[in-house]
């Protein structure tokens, strides 16, 4: 029994309060450590996201997985271009970059209208391959200018071979379809398989293949495919492959 203690003239039992554990805390140095952790978390984050920027402006939209060049496809930079490359690389087509010594394109392989086809049917005409999908942005820029071009260039002995990398061929179809490119032929490539082969490193990335099934060189990232710089470049490969076969 405890002691009476008086509290304002009435005398009570005194009770001792039930202590509440506290919640452990943190050292100053712990608490410091895991602050600077997380900042140097977002700082690494940022710095890839500048990085990708700048290395790879053109993609940055709509990158895919990268793949490396096919051996012998190495592409020529701006420096060592000839002087005629040069002038045909201007303008919308700055950026088209002349392959080193016309490699072999590899084989790639696609579905037109649930039937297999591959790149080497081509053989003897000019193709512009173009690897896109429908949820890229500069794509859809992009698409109905290579239309444009094709119907433009037919009679010169052109075709447009426009491969989408689209897991499901609707999305491809509606993609399309929205832009009223009906008279476009659909490729398919679902497991991006052509992406790899052909060494692009996103999309869209658009290469000039002769008609002997070699490189001539390609562009990455979208471009006026119906500009006049684009036409000159490509009659002028065309004029090429004329002067060849004399």
């Amino acid at each position: 029994m405890t002691a009476p203690i008086r509290v304002r003239g009435r005398s009570r039992h005194a009770r001792q309060a039930p202590r509440i554990p506290s919640a452990p805390r943190k050292d100053f140095a712990s608490a410091l450590s895991e602050r600077l952790g997380a900042a140097c978390d977002h700082i690494r984050t940022v710095g890839l996201v500048l990085a990708t920027l700048l290395i790879f402006p053109s993609f940055a939209v709509c990158p895919s997985a990268q793949a490396e060049p096919p051996a012998g496809a190495e592409v020529s930079p701006p420096a060592a271009q000839s002087s005629r490359e040069a002038r045909l690389a201007r303008g919308a087509m700055a950026k088209f970059r002349f392959a080193a010594g016309r490699p072999a394109t590899p084989e790639a392989a696609f579905i037109i209208d649930g039937v297999p086809r591959s790149l080497s049917e081509f053989r003897g005409r000019m193709v512009l391959l173009n690897v896109w999908a429908s949820w890229c942005q500069p794509c859809r820029t992009e698409m109905p200018a290579l239309s444009r071009l094709g119907t433009r260039l037919a009679a010169d002995g052109l075709v447009i071979v426009a491969v989408s990398i689209d897991k499901n061929l609707a999305d491809a179809e509606r993609f399309l379809s929205a832009l009223g490119l009906r008279d476009l032929p659909l490729y398919h490539d679902p497991s991006s398989t052509s992406l790899k082969k052909l060494g692009a490193v996103g999309v869209p990335t658009s290469i000039l293949i002769d008609r002997q099934g070699r490189e001539i060189g390609r562009l990455r990232g979208s471009a006026a495919w119906d500009s006049d710089e684009a036409i000159l470049l490509i009659r002028g490969a065309l004029h090429d492959e004329q002067e060849r076969d004399r």
